[in-house]
């Protein structure tokens, strides 16, 4: 008995990222995305309005985490790179690099790195 199973390739479907309307940070820490376009809930359920999600620092990280891996494929939208400074700020976290791009590929890599 033949045990051959067909393997069909993988399918992508990306959407086309635009930092036109993002959600604040609250909002993206409770709906899982900085970017109301990619939120597609399984089934959509009510989170009480009284009780907060979590702390205002948690949602700030959460949004500054999501622009990040947003510049990760749009290094080049200073928008973007603008907005992920200024959530650093409001952290008092370390700013990334001063230069007009982001530039997270310009090394050097954890591998490349002395001790």
């Amino acid at each position: 008995m033949d045990q051959t199973i067909a393997r069909t390739p993988a399918m992508v479907y990306g959407v086309d990222q635009r930092l036109c309307r993002l959600y604040d940070a609250g909002q993206a820490l409770r709906h899982g995305t900085l970017f109301p376009e990619l939120y597609k809930p399984v089934e959509e359920t009510v989170l009480p309005i009284d009780e907060p999600p979590a702390t205002q620092e948690q949602a700030l990280s959460f949004a500054a985490w999501e622009l990040r891996l947003y510049l990760d494929t749009h290094p080049s939208d200073l928008s973007a790179l603008d907005l992920y400074r200024r959530h650093c700020e409001a952290m008092d976290a370390p700013p990334p690099s001063a230069h007009d791009r982001w530039d997270w590929t310009d090394g050097p890599w954890p591998w490349e790195m002395d001790g």
